[in-house]
């Protein structure tokens, strides 16, 4: 089993250009599990900003290759299960968007208190996928070592993405059942 992290390289707004120009290249971040039943559904989540925690259907979900770059994860069915039930609950409970923390995630030389995901009361994109996956993962996946020597707070989507694809197998061709041309 296996799921993708989306990285967005598109600057299509003024936030997203600030991001990039401050940050690198990727501007938001966002987990794509793949549902077995009742048949091949996919679902994003990731904290929007604007919106909080929330999710994307596949047929609403827009990829391309140009825009997007995308890491595969290798998970085990439990990890998959606790990942997407985790997230759902993470709907649910609309977790606004922590606008200050992602702002101040580029400042350098700072060392916030690192909370657990259910201890904090809002999310940025990266932040949401790095406690999600400590969380969710099993203490001996590739993954938890990388994730427990980040900080939440403080990672951006490039500084995740430069960390997980150590890991992690970036998907060159895309995803081809869900981009779009």
């Amino acid at each position: 089993m296996a799921f993708y992290i989306a990285f967005e390289k598109e600057a299509d707004s003024f936030i997203k250009i600030v991001v990039k120009k401050f940050a690198g290249p990727y501007v938001h971040t966002e987990m794509i599990v793949s549902q077995i039943k009742p048949r091949q559904l996919s679902t994003a989540y990731s904290s929007f900003m604007g919106e909080g925690f929330g999710r994307i259907f596949q047929h609403d979900l827009i990829y391309s290759n140009e825009t997007h770059d995308f890491l595969f994860v290798d998970v085990t069915v439990e990890e998959l299960r606790k990942i997407s039930e985790t997230c759902e609950a993470c709907v649910l409970s609309k977790i606004p968007y922590n606008t200050r923390d992602m702002v101040l995630s580029v400042v350098p030389f700072r060392n916030p208190v690192e909370k657990t995901l259910f201890e904090a009361g809002s999310l940025f994109c990266s932040q949401s996928i790095i406690l999600i996956l400590r969380s969710c993962l099993d203490e001996d996946h590739p993954l938890q070592t990388i994730l427990w020597n980040i900080h939440s707070l403080t990672t951006t989507p490039s500084q995740l993405y430069t960390e997980l694809k150590s890991v992690c197998l970036p998907v060159v061709s895309g995803l081809p059942f869900l981009l779009r041309s």
